[in-house]
């Protein structure tokens, strides 16, 4: 009798699917059941067995669109908030179930596997399902922050966490409302535009939600406010909210200084983020360095010499174009001006 082969090829393919205009999409649906059903009980498989030392062999693929939905931030961030939602869920059924003897350990089943799902997601694979092994033991021995960075930082950042900001935001139900709120404020003051896109209607007059600090603002905007100037507008920032343009319109010293304890865990997360970026990327600078690689198709190339060419020419200067802000239209004196207010000689419009 003949011996045959067992080969076990495993090919995974998500169609693209990728919709910041909107809070939720249907279809985006199929990849978070993927990570959550297939995805990360394989990757947890296959540690296992190389932690115990199980010998095995397996292929598998994955194709170009569904790596580029695993190492999407927002598509990670959303999936994260979705096993929030889960492990929520599950709360409510054991507690439902709680004096049910047919239900109630199943609720308690799918209550520890969500949850231990999600500590696999953030502590394990770090938000990263595509990096292999061997670049996530890089990441984890080279891509440490000490509580002495944490606290240099601090000090030399004193300012940013002791520093109040007095921001206005246009707020837009999708991007594309956003984007042509972002193109009007080319030519009418920022006011206007509050009055003709923004739904929020309860900030104050242009938009203004008074003064924020670190800890009672979205994380978003803390990301693009602390590094902007007074005048300066944003480009479009999404949040849970819905789509903002955000405007720094000034600056004061905060009245109640925060401690270092207070933010010394975020400061932790902002280094290790970046110490994990930075060390990724000599990583691959390292091994495409070793590898022969060869650009045969022109466009290809093209693409990567203007790639690598932006990049540089980010990394000098420091005006507003190139950290992404823009000087805001001079506001008029008095009220500010209601969408319906036409006045030509001020703003220069039609």
């Amino acid at each position: 009798m003949s011996h045959g082969t067992l080969s076990i090829v495993l090919h995974a393919h998500l169609p693209y699917v990728r919709h910041p205009e909107y809070p939720e999409f249907l279809e985006e649906d199929w990849l978070y059941e993927a990570i959550t059903e297939t995805y990360l009980p394989l990757l947890e498989v296959f540690d296992r067995c190389v932690d115990e030392g199980v010998p095995f062999r397996i292929t598998m693929t994955l194709t170009p669109p569904l790596v580029g939905m695993l190492r999407d931030e927002l598509l990670m961030s959303r999936y994260a908030r979705r096993l929030d939602s889960l492990c929520e869920l599950c709360d409510k059924e054991v507690h439902r179930t709680r004096s049910d003897p047919q239900f109630g350990p199943l609720a308690w089943h799918y209550r520890e596997h969500l949850y231990h799902l999600r500590r696999l997601f953030h502590d394990r694979y770090r938000r990263d399902l595509v990096a292999d092994r061997l670049v996530q033991e890089v990441l984890d021995q080279r891509a440490v922050v000490t509580r002495a960075e944490v606290m240099a930082y601090y000090r030399a950042h004193h300012d940013e966490f002791n520093l109040e900001v007095r921001v206005s935001h246009i707020l837009t139900n999708n991007v594309e409302d956003a984007e042509q709120a972002l193109e009007m404020l080319k030519t009418r003051p920022f006011s206007w535009v509050v009055g003709k896109y923004s739904f929020d209607k309860h900030t104050g007059a242009g938009g203004d939600l008074g003064y924020l600090s670190r800890g009672n603002m979205p994380v978003e905007f803390e990301k693009v406010v602390f590094k902007m100037r007074v005048g300066e507008v944003s480009k479009v920032v999404e949040s849970e909210f819905g789509y903002h343009i955000l405007k720094l319109t000034d600056v004061r010293p905060s009245l109640n200084e925060l401690p270092f304890e207070s933010v010394s865990q975020e400061i932790s997360r902002e280094l290790l983020l970046r110490k994990r970026a930075a060390v990724y990327d000599s990583l691959l600078t390292s091994l495409r360095g070793s590898a022969k690689i060869e650009v045969v198709d022109p466009d290809l190339k093209y693409a990567i010499e203007l790639a690598d060419s932006l990049a540089r020419a980010r990394e000098t200067g420091d005006s507003s174009a190139t950290r992404g802000f823009t000087q805001a239209v001079p506001e008029p004196k008095g009220a500010p001006l209601r969408p319906d207010t036409a006045v030509v000689d001020t703003v220069g419009g039609e």
